[in-house]
């Protein structure tokens, strides 16, 4: 693998995997998860933002059941605000078929701070064998039904050493504390296809990898980024990256969503066209369905795929963690979907002729965000830079 030009973090680790694969969201994405459900033997840890009882969410629900009925041990958080919908009744038939379900950041007056602090991350784990990565929820939204197409989304799926320490963060995530790393047992692994390396985001704990891994590749990249973004709104630090990459020659291109289940996200993004135009970045708008997804490619040697989206939210309130991939055979694969999608996607073009009342719109948009942000993120930030995680019910 040629990662030449690119600086790797010494801290991170990085493990062989003898398998790497691009999953679709939609029901390519379901059928997989199910199909590892079916198969596993011991353990299964499953942590999501959001988790419905709708079509798409009993057939997860079904999958599990008969799963604890084999004697698998299950493991699921879930976000208590993304997951209202799930319903007592259902936690409650999981919990007496002996899966062990669990709500992070229930609301009180003790949480009242830590609002944007969600559990946003969306993490599958089968027998610390296979794991799977990406920014997929339980929902007929990712699924999608005979009415409505699903949302534009991926995950990762990888084997390997890895998995053992996806699970151990898993379990120290449910279990409300740090477990200590044991030296992980490196198995023998043929036919090794890539490397993988596990990043999380939690600000309160001190873990800002992605938005490290972001800023060194966008820096360290000689030819090519691309960026497909549900919801985009860079801060002013990954702005001036990309401006300092276009100088150096590097042709940036960036996908967002032409629609969005967020009202006014799509105008506040908008803001940063003429930004964006003027510096040479190419920007297009997936229009068919919503874009959820959350990937980047680097030169076409390295990418992340997973739950972090680029803006504030993510980069200092929420808990993420991506995947970030080392393999030229699913660069190349990432690569042709990225190329198919901007193929299918509106290519934007100077907005000095929009109207006076869209740039308004886009300017009370973007400011209507930047101060949601500053209250549910800066804020907490700055009066508990030393505060520990609130208690969980």
């Amino acid at each position: 693998m040629a990662l030449r030009g690119f600086r790797i973090r010494r801290k991170q680790q990085y493990f062989n995997t003898s398998s790497i694969a691009l999953v679709h969201g939609g029901q390519e994405y379901f059928d997989r998860v199910v199909s590892l459900i079916d198969t596993a033997q011991k353990e299964i840890h499953l942590q999501t933002y959001i988790f419905e009882s709708d079509i798409a969410g009993q057939l997860i629900i079904n999958a599990l059941l008969k799963a604890a009925k084999r004697g698998v041990k299950i493991y699921m958080l879930l976000d208590y605000f993304g997951s209202l919908n799930l319903g007592q009744t259902t936690t409650q038939k999981l919990i007496a078929a002996g899966v062990q379900l669990k709500f992070f950041g229930k609301w009180n007056w003790k949480s009242i701070w830590f609002l944007g602090r969600r559990l946003h991350h969306k993490i599958f784990v089968v027998d610390k064998l296979v794991g799977l990565i990406g920014g997929v929820n339980i929902s007929d939204d990712y699924r999608g039904t005979d009415e409505k197409d699903a949302w534009l989304d991926y995950a990762v799926e990888f084997d390997g050493p890895a998995c053992i320490d996806l699970a151990t963060i898993c379990h120290g995530r449910f279990m409300k504390k740090r477990l200590s790393k044991n030296p992980i047992q490196l198995r023998k692994i043929k036919n090794t296809v890539g490397k993988v390396g596990l990043l999380e985001n939690d600000w309160l704990k001190g873990r800002r990898a992605i938005n490290r891994a972001y800023l060194r590749m966008i820096k360290s990249a000689q030819e090519e980024i691309i960026l497909l973004s549900g919801y985009f709104l860079p801060n002013r630090k990954f702005r001036k990256a990309l401006q300092k990459a276009y100088k150096r020659g590097v042709q940036i291109k960036i996908i967002t969503s032409g629609q969005s289940d967020v009202p006014f996200i799509r105008y506040a993004t908008a803001y940063f066209y003429d930004w964006l135009l003027k510096y040479g970045i190419q920007f297009y708008e997936w229009e068919e369905t919503i874009l959820h997804g959350k990937v980047a490619l680097f030169d076409q040697k390295i990418a992340q795929i997973g739950s972090y989206n680029i803006n504030d939210l993510s980069a200092y309130g929420s808990i993420e963690m991506n995947v970030e991939v080392c393999s030229d055979q699913f660069a190349q694969e990432l690569s042709t979907e990225l190329e198919h999608i901007m193929a299918q996607s509106k290519l934007i073009k100077l907005t000095r002729d929009s109207s006076v009342r869209r740039r308004l719109l886009n300017w009370f948009s973007y400011l209507m965000f930047k101060m949601i942000f500053f209250w549910i993120v800066h804020l907490p930030n700055l009066l508990f830079k030393k505060a520990e995680e609130p208690e969980e019910e």
